[in-house]
């Protein structure tokens, strides 16, 4: 005699679920926010890296070291995306060792 009613305790189990639920879309939308910044920071870069009016900028100051900084910017943009996108897949099969993974 645990308790004082007459269930199996089914309400504690669905309220169970109901919060891993909330915790799962939690982490897809987390991902999907993070993916679309990964995906904003390599479009930025890609435009400064192939605009001729800041490549002619770049040229008159002499300053194409910049370019080096886009290429580190795409490399953690690419990166952010990649890792943002397995949390996704893993989130959504509720793989415990993906989410740890990533």
């Amino acid at each position: 005699m645990a308790g004082k009613g007459d269930g199996e305790g089914e309400g504690n189990i669905l309220k169970l679920e109901n919060q891993i639920a909330v915790i799962k879309y939690m982490i897809l939308f987390t991902n999907v926010l993070n993916w679309m910044l990964g995906a904003s920071i390599f479009a930025l870069c890609l435009w400064l890296r192939f605009e001729p009016g800041i490549q002619e900028w770049l040229q008159k100051l002499d300053a194409t070291e910049f370019y080096i900084g886009v290429y580190i910017l795409i490399f953690a943009a690419v990166a952010i995306m990649v890792v943002s996108f397995i949390g996704c897949l893993s989130a959504l099969q509720e793989s415990a060792m993906a989410l740890l993974v990533v």
